[in-house]
């Protein structure tokens, strides 16, 4: 474990990191220090291959109340340590002031090709649990770091025996599992994978397979889950359905599907959330109103079951709600006693000016150019496109 130091602050300074960015090596110039931290794990470590070691700290930003995790990276320049790159790890938290980092480790952590890692955990919510965000090294030698993969359960620690590769164990409760059992998985690293995978005791993933014929076990392969939304694009205010499938996890189970798109009906983690259940082939499906007050703009869903992120992604593109409007009537005079008329006119997209005109030139034996007409029930329906316009004829004239 990495040890702590306090943060000595520099009033005024910006804070660059707000916006997810790396700064760049031309940045050096800024100090090794950043205001508003605390819960600092701090490494002396060699990363680019010279002889003066560089100083990783992974810290807490106390965002207005909401933690962020922090990776930075100073070099010494000249005697004097200089910021050579500030990311964020994860967050803004969902939680209150006592979530975000809890612990970091910094190393060469899956001694494999050399290149340092570093993992954070963070607790995200009570009900929630905690994540463990893994960092690698961009490039041999360099003073960037990529996220490489995160793992979230009710608990999540990583160890290091000493010339190994570090192991995680990851808890999931009981009354989060699937099953009903309370589980500790185990997550190794995986060489051909290039990551840590879950080796033993996992809820939900692909445990290693028995050995055949002497042969040494290799991890079972195993389906993806699947998040799919229909229709891809909708207008505020219309229902569509979320399906899916979650190999894992059991019949029965419960699948917590999550977009800001969503009525905040249910809530995860301070999002919008709502819920199918699991049936036959691990299939779920379930269908939600967006509500006619959603913006417009695209929209991500990702879902999690027995504790666990499914780690895919749907795209939802939402549209502006449709506006309808009652217009009144048009009356339109043939001759001294005689008339016809549009009664109850509605126009959906469209204003009520355009929906007059429109009906009146139906009235009087004309069609509009670019709408297409039709009745039902003695209304008539006009549209074109999106734009829609309805009413009863009354009387004489008509344009069908």
């Amino acid at each position: 474990m990495a040890r702590r130091h306090a943060s000595r602050l520099i009033p005024g300074l910006a804070f660059a990191a707000m916006a997810a960015a790396v700064l760049p090596a031309s940045a050096a110039a800024l100090p090794c220090q950043v205001p508003e931290t605390d819960r600092h794990h701090v490494v002396r470590i060699n990363l680019d291959g010279t002889s003066a070691k560089e100083l990783v700290d992974v810290f807490n930003f106390d965002a207005a109340a909401t933690p962020v995790t922090e990776l930075m990276v100073c070099k010494s320049v000249n005697g004097a340590l200089r910021r050579s790159s500030l990311r964020v790890v994860w967050g803004p938290s969902p939680g209150n002031r006592q979530s975000g980092l809890r612990a970091a480790w910094v190393g060469n952590l899956d001694r494999s090709d050399g290149r340092i890692e570093v993992a954070a955990r963070n607790s995200i919510t009570a009900s929630a649990g905690e994540n463990l965000v893994i960092l690698r090294q961009s490039r041999t030698h360099g003073l960037t770091f990529s996220r490489l993969q995160t793992i979230e359960a009710d608990t999540v620690t990583m160890a290091r025996p000493s010339g190994r590769p570090a192991f995680v164990t990851a808890f999931v409760k009981a009354t989060h599992s699937i099953d009903g059992k309370a589980h500790s998985e185990r997550w190794t690293y995986r060489a051909a994978r290039g990551r840590w995978v879950c080796s033993a005791d996992c809820l939900g993933r692909p445990v290693a397979a028995r050995a055949i014929a002497g042969r040494p076990a290799r991890p079972a392969a195993a389906a993806r889950p699947t998040i799919n939304v229909s229709p891809s694009t909708a207008r505020a205010g219309t229902t569509v359905r979320v399906y899916g499938t979650v190999p894992g996890c059991g019949r029965g189970g419960q699948v917590t599907l999550i977009s800001r798109a969503f009525a905040h009906v249910h809530d995860f983690a301070g999002l919008p959330a709502v819920f199918a259940t699991v049936g036959s082939r691990s299939a779920y499906s379930v269908h939600t109103r967006i509500p006619a007050s959603r913006s417009a703009g695209r929209y991500s869903i990702t879902g999690r079951c027995g504790g666990g992120n499914l780690g895919v992604i749907a795209r939802l593109r939402v549209l502006a709600a449709s506006t309808t409007r009652a217009c009144g009537d048009v009356v339109v005079r043939f001759g001294p006693e005689a008339s016809g008329g549009a009664h109850g006119i509605r126009a959906t997209n469209v204003s009520c000016a355009t929906a007059r005109t429109v009906s009146r030139r139906c009235v009087a034996g004309r069609r509009t150019a670019g709408w297409s007409y039709r009745t039902v029930r003695g209304r008539y329906i006009i549209t074109s496109g999106r734009r829609r316009i309805t009413y009863i004829a009354v009387a004489g004239g008509g344009c069908l």
